[in-house]
């Protein structure tokens, strides 16, 4: 999405996948020391409907913002549409981070894809392709085609990186504004795609009056 950027891996899970909010919250200030406009959290945990969000993760993502960067993550992916919607997961569900839910090439919500069902943080802020996407992928094979939302969130970082490079006066919240406001809009509730489809720098739609421009 971003090929100039330069990509700082920090592993905050073990090799099964798992792990505590301690390991995630000093990968976070990790980054953050190191200067990062950018953090892609391709992870999350179930959260109950009627839950509240983080209150120690909302204000490391305050804190975050401040110093011009923005997390991005994964929204969850434990929905069974149509018959469950699942809320967004920890700790995409803060306020200050940006939730991404997944669609597929027709632009139809992921049947995985949590959506936003709580009014305090907890709102799917855009939506990105999450089924069916090709990566790379650990061991002989090389690559590997997988969905969820931790696919589509990896494409809104890339996008965000996008807009970044565009303009170094671009960080922090004023960064998750322009990916938000620049996002297509999709004939879908916004509790599932927030204000849509995420949309490149410069990308016909915002031209042509589909989405909010920039």
């Amino acid at each position: 999405m971003a090929g100039q950027a330069q990509l700082y891996i920090g592993k905050v899970l073990g090799n099964d996948g798992s792990g505590g909010d301690g390991s995630v919250l000093d990968g976070i200030d990790w980054a953050v020391g190191a200067g990062c406009e950018i953090i892609s959290l391709s992870l999350g945990s179930p959260a109950k409907e009627g839950d509240s969000y983080s209150h120690i993760f909302e204000e490391v993502a305050k804190r975050a913002l401040a110093a011009g960067t923005l997390i991005i993550a994964a929204a969850g992916n434990e929905s069974q549409r149509p018959d469950h919607i699942a809320p967004v997961s920890h700790p995409a569900n803060c306020p200050s981070i940006v939730a991404v839910a997944a669609v597929d090439e027709h632009m139809a919500i992921a049947p995985f894809s949590s959506g936003g069902l709580q009014g305090d943080g907890g709102q799917i802020d855009i939506a990105a392709p999450g089924v069916d996407v090709l990566s790379s992928w650990p061991g002989t094979e090389n690559y590997n085609t997988i969905s969820g939302t931790s696919m589509a969130t990896p494409f809104v970082a890339g996008v965000a990186a996008l807009f970044a490079e565009s303009d170094p006066a671009v960080r922090g919240s004023v960064l998750r504004d322009r990916i938000v406001q620049n996002a297509r809009p999709l004939p879908l509730p916004q509790r599932d795609v927030g204000r849509g489809l995420v949309q490149a720098p410069g990308h016909p739609a915002a031209v042509n009056g589909q989405g909010t421009g920039s």
